[in-house]
Order: structure tokens, then C-alpha cells, then sequence
């Protein structure tokens, strides 16, 4: 879709304007960097990431191997979003469903290599969708099989990893801006589809070029789009076109028997209520709960089990609720000692939960003040890491569950695999890519 009109171009250049004249800084995994730091980021990792394609191209290493390292990178350098839905976790899927991991591999090497141009681009995405499609036609249960759709984001990062400034990722927050935006047409041929994402890419590099009087690069064009994105999720008005969860709309989708669960949450007089209701949330989320709560002795208020399909073991969150009507929660001396001792009050009383990955989550209404020392001292008291997050950021991830059948507890492990103050910006990144 060409970009003519002139409402439309006024409306783009708006946005470019806003982030011209801002910080110009772009947030990943919470933290805020100026645009020139990320993108050196960016290019210090390329080269680590390009020895491992290219160890693959020339089949010394498997593709399980492959696959291993390409993780390992990701997760030291999150620097793409490639652990959400659309990257890790369906290159994890496409593995699993694949009997054939020679044919995979041999694939792999077809479509992951930089393509001549867009047509070329277009025929590996064709080439993979089919290849989807074939080994995912006798599995009943759909929600183990992967995406087509995530080919999309897949193969463009790693062609923009072999060149930069030629391919555009297809983020999904890219896709959702561009279709509100109307300057991008849904079609259900996935290879159109990308060319339709990667000519508006194109257009946008002339129209802002323009503008700036310099030279643009695929970077910057998402740098000014994902912060476009995370300042609508902060809108306080509500869109009436395809509905999405944002920090806006997703009080729609939670389910009235925990209706009131915020207002529990400042509710310091009666704490029970609130982790009753933190119970019933985490059960919708899929976990397997005991809520223990007031006078049960020194233990946590909840504990939520997670089981998840292809998991060799289970995952334990030791949720600790706490009630603040003034949204500042903050761990003091008397609190570590009571998390260390709840922590390990419980790996003595539960000898069969040893074995399977153990997290340690404080739920409030807000937090302030949260000293790195103070998690850094549970952790070495009993090597459990400490997360934490609001109830609204919960009630977040609980709306992410309840419109996308497919995210289950495995997928939503890797957001309480970090220490710290969990955001909606991370769980989109962790779950669905920018």
C-alpha cells in the first residue's frame, strides 16, 4: 500500500516528530537506552551470532546445537526479542515437530541464508510456511504446533542479522501500529504479506529521510515505532477496530469473581482477601495452586505449580502477597529474613519440589525502592532469585492468557526467570516480541 494521503503522511511525520524531539531512547527488557548505545549493542553481537549461521551453513554443528546456541546468545543478548512467541519458542515447536532433523537442518540452511532480494525473501518464506504446514497436519492438538505466521518474524531476524540495514524485522507491535495506522492491508498469503510490511518499511525510509535531511536506517525507523507503540499502550482512550491487549483494554477481559482484586491489593485490614484472590488468578492462569495464607505458620501465601506439555519437571512459584494502599511496597532487613526463611521453610516441607525450578514472587499494588543488594542477598541465602510484580501487570499477563489460547505455563516461564520488578513491556517482549 502506497502512502499517499496527505492526513496519513501528516499523521507519520507526527510520530517521527514527537521522537526526533524526545530523548531518543528505546526501552528493551525495562532498561531505557539512547538509540546510539542500543544500536552499538546491536552490532557488537552481530558478529557472535553470525559465527554461530555460519557454523551452521557449513554443517559444523547440528541443528540442535544450532538451536541451543542461538538461545543461549538471545538470552545473553536480548537485544531483538527473539525469546518471545514468534522467535525461541517456535524455533523450539518447529524442532519438536520435526521427526526429520536432517530435512530440518538442510531447511534451515535454505531459508536462513540472506536472500537476493524481497522475491527471494518471499519464496523462503513460502518455502517454510509449507514446510509448517506438512508436519503439522497429522497433530490434533494445534497449540504444540508451530505458528506459520512466526516465520515471519523468524527468517527476518536472521536476515537482518547477516545485513542490517536490508530486511525489516517483522516485530508484531510493528505490524499492529501499521495496520491501525491504515497503511498496512492484512493478507492471508504470508509471503505478500511481508513484502506489503517490508515496501511500507521502505516508504517510511524516504518519508523520514526527508524530514530529517540524513540518511535512515531500519533501526531507526523501529526505534520511532516502538516508542509510538509503548506511549498508546499508555492511552487512556480506547480503540474501537480490532481489539488487542493493551494497558488500556485489558480490564475488559478479566473475569468478575477477582473483579475487585486491585482494590484488595490496597486493602492492608484484611490481606486474606487478596490472597484468596491472587489464588484464583493464578489458577486461571493454568498453574496448580494452594493458597496457604493467614495462620498456616511461616510460609508463603500461595503456591503455584506450574505443568506444562514437553516439560521434564514442574516449575514452583512461592508467591508472597502484599497489601500497600500507597502502591510502596519495599523489602526491608526484617523482610529478607522472613523471604529466606519462607524459602527455605518450604524446601524442607516440600523434599519433592527440590528438583524443580523454585521462584520467589512478591504481588502488590506497587513498589518503590528496590535495592538489587537486598535480592542479591536471598539468592545467596538460598539461590532462589526474587520477582517481583504489580497485580495490574499480572491482570495483564492473565488478559494475554485469556485471548491467546496458546500461551501456556512453558511459554510463561520465562517470565519469572529473572530477577527483579517484572513490567508489561517485558512480558510483551518475553512473549510476543516488540
Amino acid at each position: 500500500m502506497k502512502i499517499r494521503n496527505e492526513e496519513k503522511i501528516l499523521e507519520i511525520l507526527e510520530i517521527l516528530d514527537n521522537f526526533v524531539n524526545s530523548k531518543q531512547v528505546t526501552i528493551n527488557q525495562s532498561v531505557e537506552y539512547p538509540i546510539k548505545e542500543f544500536d552499538a549493542l546491536r552490532k557488537d553481537t552481530i558478529p557472535k551470532i553470525l559465527d554461530v549461521l555460519n557454523m551452521l551453513f557449513k554443517k559444523e554443528i547440528d541443528i540442535g546445537s544450532f538451536k541451543t546456541k542461538i538461545d543461549s546468545y538471545n538470552k545473553k543478548y536480548p537485544l531483538w526479542g527473539f525469546k518471545g512467541f514468534n522467535g525461541m519458542m517456535f524455533f523450539n515447536m518447529l524442532y519438536k515437530c520435526s521427526s526429520d532433523k536432517s530435512e530440518l537442518h538442510n531447511l534451515m540452511i535454505d531459508v536462513l541464508k540472506l536472500p537476493d532480494n524481497i522475491y527471494d525473501a518471499k519464496n523462503k518464506i513460502q518455502t517454510l510456511v509449507d514446510y509448517i504446514n506438512i508436519i503439522s497436519a497429522d497433530i490434533t492438538d494445534k497449540r504444540k504446533t508451530p505458528s506459520p505466521k512466526s516465520s515471519l518474524f523468524f527468517l527476518s531476524y536472521f536476515w537482518q542479522i547477516q545485513a542490517p540495514d536490508r530486511f525489516p524485522v517483522f516485530y508484531q507491535s510493528m505490524e499492529k501500529d501499521f495496520l491501525d495506522l491504515q497503511i498496512l492491508e492484512k493478507d492471508d498469503n504470508l509471503a505478500e504479506y511481508y513484502e506489503k510490511f517490508y515496501n511500507i518499511n521502505e516508504e517510511l525510509r524516504k518519508l523520514f529521510e526527508k524530514r530529517v535531511n540524513r540518511p535512515v536506517n531500519l533501526w531507526f525507523i523501529e526505534h520511532v515505532f516502538w516508542r509510538y507503540h509503548l506511549q498508546r499502550q499508555e492511552e487512556p482512550k480506547k480503540r474501537t477496530d480490532e481489539i488487542e491487549t493493551t494497558t488500556e483494554t485489558y480490564k475488559d477481559y478479566i473475569p468478575p469473581v477477582i473483579g475487585n482484586i486491585i482494590n484488595l491489593s490496597k486493602n492492608e485490614s484484611n490481606p486474606a482477601d487478596f490472597e484468596i484472590a491472587t489464588g484464583k488468578l493464578f489458577t486461571m492462569l493454568g498453574f496448580e495452586v494452594e493458597v496457604k495464607g493467614q495462620g498456616r505458620g511461616r510460609t508463603v501465601d500461595v503456591i503455584a505449580r506450574g505443568y506444562g506439555y514437553g516439560m521434564s519437571k514442574p516449575y514452583v512459584l512461592l508467591v508472597d502477597c502484599k497489601s500497600r494502599k500507597n502502591a510502596d511496597y519495599k523489602i526491608n532487613a526484617g523482610d529478607e529474613r522472613t523471604i529466606i526463611e519462607y524459602i527455605k521453610s518450604f524446601l524442607y516441607d516440600s523434599p519433592r519440589d527440590r528438583a524443580s525450578d523454585i521462584y520467589f514472587l512478591i504481588v502488590s499494588s506497587g513498589f518503590r525502592d528496590i535495592e538489587e543488594k537486598a535480592l542479591r542477598k536471598i539468592k545467596a541465602e538460598t539461590n532462589i532469585d526474587t520477582i517481583l510484580i504489580t497485580i495490574e501487570t499480572l491482570l495483564f499477563l492473565l488478559s494475554l492468557k485469556l485471548q491467546k489460547w496458546d500461551l501456556d505455563i512453558e511459554k510463561m516461564k520465562n517470565i519469572f526467570q529473572t530477577r527483579g520488578i517484572v513490567t508489561k513491556e517485558f512480558i510483551q517482549e518475553q512473549l510476543i516480541g516488540r
